[in-house]
C-alpha cells in the first residue's frame, strides 16, 4: 500500500498511514456510509452522523473552537462551535497514564507542561489549533459532553492530533 522510500517525512509510520488507508477503503466501500459533496453520513438505524471539513475562524475557551463549512475554496454558513478530543481540551487538568498521575498546566490552546513522578516536560499540540486551519469534524445527534452555555455542542473535531514533547 504505502512505500516509504516514496513519502516524505510523517509523524505516522508506515503501518500507521496503512490502518489509515485500510478504514478509508472500508468506508469507501461500506453501504452504511452515503458521501457527496457536503460530506460523510454515516447511515445506521436510529439515527446517523455527517462529516464535514470546516475552517476554524477563532480559538476560543480551551474545549472548543468555532469555525465554518469549508469546501477547500470557499466559508460558508454560519459560525459552529466544534468541541475538541478529549485530550485536546484545556480542562483536561489531571489525568493517569499507565497507571501514572500525570498534571496539565496549559499556556495556550497549543501549548501544555506536563507533570509526573519523573518529571516535567513542556509539550506542544500537532498539528496546532489555529485560524485558518482545515479540520474533519462529526455531528452527533446526541451532541458533545462540551457545553457552552447550558447547550451541548453537536460537532466534534476528530482530526488526528497528537501533544508531541519539547524538551
Amino acid at each position: 500500500m504505502f512505500d516509504p522510500s516514496r513519502l516524505r517525512p510523517s509523524v505516522f509510520s508506515v503501518e500507521d498511514m496503512n490502518k489509515i488507508a485500510a478504514v478509508c477503503d472500508a468506508v469507501m466501500n461500506c453501504p452504511q456510509f452515503k458521501i457527496s459533496e457536503n460530506g460523510l453520513t454515516v447511515i445506521q438505524p436510529g439515527g446517523g452522523a455527517a462529516v464535514k471539513v470546516f475552517q476554524i475562524t477563532e480559538i476560543s475557551a480551551g474545549d472548543y473552537v468555532i469555525a465554518r463549512t469549508w469546501d477547500g475554496a470557499n466559508l460558508s454558513g454560519p459560525d459552529v462551535k466544534i468541541a475538541k478530543q478529549f485530550a485536546f481540551r484545556t480542562s483536561l487538568l489531571a489525568q493517569v497514564i499507565d497507571g501514572t498521575n500525570v498534571t496539565h498546566t496549559f499556556s495556550s490552546d497549543n501549548e501544555r507542561t506536563s507533570t509526573d513522578i519523573g518529571g516535567t516536560q513542556n509539550e506542544v499540540l500537532y498539528p496546532r489549533y489555529e485560524v485558518g486551519a482545515e479540520i474533519v469534524c462529526a455531528e452527533s445527534q446526541n451532541g458533545t459532553p462540551v457545553e457552552v452555555d447550558d447547550v451541548r455542542i453537536s460537532w466534534m473535531d476528530l482530526t488526528s492530533r497528537v501533544w508531541l514533547a519539547i524538551d
